[in-house]
C-alpha cells in the first residue's frame, strides 16, 4: 500500500466544533480552515475571529443550557444535511489564580453542576442531535476533547502555592474529564452501526502566560521538560476527521509530554 496524502484531507468537509474561541479552539479554527474545511463554530459569546472568512459560520450558544443547544442544533440541521465532524471541544476549566486559596473541604460542591452540564451533559445533547447529520452519506467522526485529568489525579503539588497544601485543583474537572472517557466508549459501540467514529483525546497542559512557579514545577513532571505548545494536537485532529482512521473507534489518544507515564 502507497502513501496518500488523500487519506488526511481534509477539503470540504463540514466540521462542527463547540468552543471555537477559546485557546486550542481558535487553534483548531485555524487550522481546519486553512486546509479547505468548513467550519461551524459553537461558543458561548462570538468574537470578531473568523469573522469575515467566507468558510467560517458562528452559532452563539449556552451550552449549559438544553434549550439553547436544541435550538443551535435544529438551525445547523436544517442548513447542512451532511456533518462529517463534531469536535465537542468546549469545557469549563479553572484558571491557576482560581486554585490558590481553596480546597476540597472548603468547596462550594454546586459548582459541579455546571461542570457537568458543560463537560458532560452537553456533549450527550451534541451527540444525539446530530446523529442524523453525521450518519448521511457514509458515516462520520466524533472528537470529544480530554484531558491527562481524565486518566490520572493532578498532582496538587504543582499548583501550591508557597506549599500549601490548602491550593487544589478542582474535583468538578477531574470527574467530568474521567467521564468522557466512558462517553466515548459507550457511543463508540452504539453508532459502531452507523458508520459514526466516536473517539477521545487526553492532551497535557498547554502553554498560555501561566506564573513562572507552575511552569517549573509541570515541567519538571513531563519528561519532555515543557507544556505544550498550542498547535501540537493540531496534527491528531486530522488524523481522528479523516479517513487515515477508518479503523479507530472507542479509543483515546494520549499526548501530553510523557506526563502520565511516569
Amino acid at each position: 500500500m502507497t502513501y496518500s496524502s488523500k487519506l488526511f484531507d481534509l477539503k470540504n468537509k463540514t466540521i462542527i466544533l463547540t468552543g471555537c474561541f477559546g485557546l486550542l479552539g481558535t487553534q483548531f479554527t485555524h487550522y481546519l480552515l486553512k486546509n479547505g474545511a468548513l467550519v461551524i463554530g459553537i461558543d458561548l459569546k462570538p468574537k470578531k475571529k473568523f469573522k469575515k472568512h467566507k468558510k467560517f459560520v458562528f452559532f452563539e450558544t449556552d451550552l449549559a443550557n438544553p434549550i439553547s443547544i436544541r435550538k443551535t442544533c435544529d438551525n445547523i440541521n436544517k442548513k447542512y444535511k451532511k456533518i462529517n465532524c463534531l469536535i465537542n471541544n468546549a469545557a469549563i476549566n479553572e484558571t491557576i489564580d482560581e486554585i490558590y486559596n481553596k480546597n476540597f473541604l472548603n468547596s462550594d460542591i454546586s459548582k459541579f453542576d455546571k461542570f457537568s452540564d458543560v463537560n458532560i451533559k452537553s456533549l450527550l445533547y451534541l451527540c444525539k442531535y446530530f446523529h442524523k447529520s453525521l450518519k448521511s452519506k457514509n458515516g462520520g467522526s466524533i472528537i470529544n476533547i480530554g484531558s491527562i485529568y481524565g486518566l490520572v489525579s493532578p498532582d496538587q503539588k504543582i499548583y501550591n502555592k508557597n506549599h500549601k497544601i490548602e491550593n487544589q485543583k478542582e474535583i468538578s474537572y477531574t470527574i467530568t474529564k474521567s467521564s468522557l472517557l466512558g462517553l466515548t466508549k459507550h457511543l463508540a459501540v452504539v453508532f459502531a452501526k452507523d458508520k459514526i467514529r466516536v473517539n477521545s483525546t487526553s492532551f497535557g497542559g498547554v502553554k498560555n502566560r501561566q506564573n513562572k512557579n507552575f511552569l517549573g514545577k509541570y515541567s519538571q513532571k513531563t519528561p519532555m521538560n515543557r507544556l505544550a505548545k498550542k498547535d501540537e494536537f493540531n496534527g491528531i485532529i486530522n488524523f481522528l476527521i479523516s479517513d487515515a482512521s477508518s479503523y479507530v473507534t472507542g479509543s483515546n489518544i494520549v499526548a501530553d509530554g510523557g506526563f502520565t507515564i511516569i
